[in-house]
């Protein structure tokens, strides 16, 4: 899954997708990888069409606090999909929008199901399946 060589996880996805002819099946690659801070909002990756679809959806999460939005959702296990013409989003944290405290937990030995705060966990899940619903239910695919 991570960077470093040819072969990580994601280019090995990746690669076989596109021998299987399997890339033009892919609407959108989503990756959750900055901690589990509360959830704010979305970072998203595409052209100006879909950038669009993604700003109108995110709006609909201003009740709930998380209608913050960016235009990037570079991550490493997406990159290679995103090289490809397939846009990307990921949930963004109130605490590392700027990665500030991402390795504080992230990769360290407290890196535990134990420091996890549910109801941060239970946000992320409602916003990540209502994204996704939104996105799945739209009337065409998500322009690439």
């Amino acid at each position: 899954e991570e960077i470093g060589s040819d072969n990580n996880g994601a280019m090995v996805y990746t690669r076989t997708a596109e021998k299987k002819d399997e890339i033009k099946n892919h609407i959108l690659a989503f990756e959750s990888d900055l901690g589990s801070n509360d959830i704010t909002g979305f970072g998203f990756q595409g052209n100006n069409k879909a950038n669009y679809i993604i700003q109108e959806i995110v709006k609909k999460f201003k009740p709930y606090n998380m209608d913050f939005f960016s235009n990037d959702a570079g991550n490493a296990d997406v990159a290679s999909l995103y090289s490809r013409g397939i846009p990307i989003l990921k949930n963004i944290n109130t605490k590392t929008i700027d990665h500030r405290e991402y390795f504080v937990i992230h990769h360290s030995a407290a890196d535990t199901m134990s420091y996890i705060n549910k109801e941060f966990v239970d946000r992320h899940v409602m916003a990540i399946a209502g994204i996704m619903y939104a996105i799945a239910d739209l009337p065409m695919d998500l322009p690439k």
